[in-house]
């Protein structure tokens, strides 16, 4: 299958193009400060196995987090409070 090269006008019409597109996926990804996120999604953001958080919960370690019924979950402020409260500055 042949690909055609995709014509501009001009360096302008594609920059604007290219922001148009980027401003439209940065809004598609946007994360409330308060939005949930179950294990796997925290686990995800955080870089760490899907395993981790239940063993942290477990030995009261790790990010705070909500009980709504059986389910946890994490608010996205406090994940970036956990990251932010255990990041060290070397001297």
């Amino acid at each position: 299958m042949k690909k055609t090269p995709l014509k501009f006008s001009s360096a302008l019409t594609l920059r604007k193009i290219i922001k148009q597109e980027l401003k439209k996926a940065l809004s598609e990804v946007a994360v409330s400060p308060h939005q949930l996120l179950n294990d796997k999604e925290a686990a995800a953001f955080l870089k760490v196995a899907a395993g981790t958080l239940p063993v942290w919960r477990s030995k009261s370690k790790g990010p705070s987090f909500v009980k709504i019924g059986s389910c946890t979950r994490y608010r996205m402020s406090d994940l970036l409070d956990f990251i932010s409260n255990n990041t060290i500055n070397p001297r």
